[in-house]
């Protein structure tokens, strides 16, 4: 059900992004010409609708997926140094928080 919700809102954007020029446009196009809206700010509406604003949520997810990796690979690596003694708790620490 979700993926279902998730590909609907896709194809919603899209249109929302498509759809404008073809309602709103009053401008003549010869009907052999295929035309792109030079609306200065539709060109604006989907320039961010279709690229900017999903490069920055792209950004930002894999941001916080690098940052998921890289805590998971210092657990590791602390936990696989303590567990073969390599690593051992300071002075004055009773033990590795570490099971």
């Amino acid at each position: 059900m979700r993926m279902m919700l998730m590909i609907a809102a896709a194809w919603l954007l899209s249109a929302l992004i498509s759809i404008p020029p073809l309602l709103f446009d009053r401008s003549e196009v010869h009907p052999d010409q295929c035309a792109v809206s030079q609306e200065i700010g539709y060109q604006l509406y989907a320039t961010f609708g279709a690229f900017y604003i999903p490069m920055t949520v792209m950004i930002v997810i894999y941001y916080r997926i690098y940052m998921v990796i890289v805590f998971v690979l210092v657990l590791v690596v602390v936990y696989t140094w303590c567990r073969r003694g390599w690593l051992t708790p300071r002075h004055g620490q009773n033990q590795s928080p570490l099971p």
